[in-house]
């Protein structure tokens, strides 16, 4: 549990980082009884969102985002070759 606090405590010091995983995390699972917004939360260290995420749900989060970053910098240094 220490390590999600860590992990959330990180994810929440960045506005736009802590809205790119929560936005990952609503649009992967459309199976959630209770609706969230997608909307951009400037105030990141007052949502719980992800605290009430499982680890899993934050990990998959984190690596996708990852994985849209290396694609988008792959296409982009191809522009430039």
């Amino acid at each position: 549990m220490e390590f999600k606090n860590k992990l959330i405590q990180r994810l929440k010091e960045d506005p736009d980082v802590f809205n790119e995983i929560r936005s990952e995390i609503i649009t992967s699972n459309f199976n959630r009884e209770e609706k969230e917004e997608i909307g951009f939360i400037s105030e990141s260290e007052v949502s719980t969102f992800l605290e009430e995420s499982s680890e899993e749900e934050i990990i998959e989060a984190i690596a996708t985002n990852l994985e849209y970053f290396i694609e988008y910098s792959k296409e982009n240094e191809e522009r430039w070759v």
